[in-house]
């Protein structure tokens, strides 16, 4: 009778089913098996794409002025990015990232840099490869220009930001200590071009806005282009192509606001602004997980992240973690964490709830979201002992007897131990086939999808009539 461990212990995803098996041989003649093994490959035609603003021409060249912003987009199409995902950034001028972005990056020495994108998926089994921009810096501008608030309760904050690429200036909506909007709820973020009156004649000023505006703000699209004339006659531009003293977004949210200046020597300058509307936003990815399997971690997602918003994650168990727009993994990839499992006996179940707390410039208002509760079971481990012995001769019997630790599945607040189990031979549950018969116990049944599951006897003896290597399996569900 042996009381080790059972060799090739499989365990699989599914938090509820566990599976023991080994194979047993019988003195015969000789025999080969083998095995075969197919992978499904993806066929399909897949690569890394990146976007910039400023945009890159056909030759993947990006030409700026000295001391310009350049942001740099993973545009890489969705369906093409799958479980976890590693993203490498290499910007050329020291700087690196590993996150989606867009990521801003400052260029204050005059070169070539050059900027690359690679991507793997799939878990590490996908290479979709490098995509590579150049940025090219020129000579200083003629002059620099700037934005600044461009109505009322549109207030800059230019604090430190833990982005080490870029220090944007953020325009956050705020009513006073009221709330993080305008007195009027239809006003949003605007801001005013400085120094207009010293734009050289030619001049030609770009807004990548990040989002869609409205018809009653200067129109809906999300790239506008104001041509003046300038110089203009007042000293600074508060209404122009693309917005009004309104502001131009048609939603609140926080938005990418990137400005580009072409002027008429061929210089192109480019800075990047945050454009905040409203308290803080938090999008959670779709998880409808309410439970997993120690060790495991639980997977949290988000679908997104918004410019200029620091998310605090409290884990429920003392632990917090704090990241910091464009540092926050979204969809494909997630956060995880390890929990200690919620039972060590039958009773009550502990469980984790997880509360989110997103911040962006506006201090007024704080938005906190709680997920849970959640609770993490220990797995069953299947095990069984054979007597005599994994070897036998021809007509004879093995006796094979289950030694389940039944682990505790976590669920409702309660802590349970119950379960049951399933005997195969030869991965069916057939009490007799090729060379074998089941001479006492049953072999159990929780794989019925139109009968109640019914559990397999402590101890089956199987009968073993033709030579060859048998294998055995026990099956654990909760």
């Amino acid at each position: 009778m042996s009381n080790r461990q059972i060799g090739n212990l499989h365990w699989f995803k599914t938090p509820l089913k566990n599976y023991s098996r080994f194979s047993i041989g019988l003195r015969a003649l000789p025999f080969a098996t083998l095995l075969v093994f197919t992978t499904l490959c993806n066929l399909a035609w897949a690569e890394t794409v990146m976007g910039s603003i400023p945009q890159a021409d056909e030759d993947g060249e990006i030409q700026v002025c000295l001391g310009s912003t350049v942001l740099f987009s993973n545009l890489t199409p969705s369906n093409q990015l799958n479980g976890e995902t590693q993203f490498t950034w290499d910007f050329g001028n020291g700087q690196t990232a590993n996150t989606a972005g867009p990521h801003a990056v400052l260029f204050q020495e005059p070169g070539s840099f050059e900027v690359t994108l690679s991507i793997i998926t799939l878990d590490g089994d996908q290479n979709l490869g490098e995509a590579i921009f150049t940025v090219v810096v020129g000579e200083a501008p003629p002059m620099l220009p700037t934005l600044s608030s461009g109505n009322p309760c549109t207030i800059a904050d230019s604090s430190a930001w833990s982005d080490s690429t870029a220090t944007p200036i953020i325009f956050q909506t705020q009513n006073a200590d009221a709330s993080c909007t305008c007195y009027n709820s239809n006003v949003g973020p605007a801001v005013s071009m400085l120094n207009t009156n010293l734009y050289p004649s030619g001049t030609v000023s770009h807004m990548w806005w990040g989002g869609a505006g409205t018809f009653a703000n200067g129109g809906t699209d999300p790239f506008t282009t104001e041509n003046g004339p300038f110089p203009t006659a007042t000293p600074n531009l508060d209404i122009f192509e693309g917005q009004n003293v309104f502001g131009h977004y048609a939603d609140q949210g926080s938005y990418n606001l990137m400005h580009v200046v072409e002027f008429p020597d061929g210089c192109v300058f480019s800075t990047y602004y945050v454009m905040s509307w409203g308290a803080a936003l938090i999008n959670f990815s779709a998880n409808s997980a309410q439970s997993v399997c120690y060790p495991l971690e639980y997977p949290l997602g988000f679908d997104s992240q918004s410019p200029g918003t620091t998310y605090q994650i409290n884990w429920g168990d003392g632990m917090s973690e704090n990241y910091t727009y464009p540092d926050l993994p979204v969809s494909p990839n997630i956060i995880g964490h390890l929990y200690e499992p919620s039972c060590d006996s039958l009773g009550e179940a502990e469980g984790y709830v997880i509360e989110v707390i997103a911040t962006n410039s506006c201090e007024v208002d704080t938005t906190v979201n709680e997920q849970g509760p959640y609770y993490v079971s220990t797995p069953p481990a299947p095990e069984f002992t054979w007597e005599p012995s994994d070897i036998v001769c021809q007509f004879e019997s093995i006796t094979f007897t289950e030694l389940i630790n039944a682990g505790f599945q976590a669920s409702g607040g309660n802590c349970s131990d119950d379960h049951i189990w399933e005997w195969w031979i030869q991965g069916v549950n057939n009490p007799n086939g090729y060379g074998y018969a089941l001479t006492s116990g049953t072999m159990g049944d929780v794989f019925n999808l139109f009968a109640p599951p019914v559990s397999g006897s402590e101890s089956i003896e199987v009968y073993f009539d033709e030579p060859g290597n048998y294998t055995i399996t026990l099956t654990v569900q909760e």
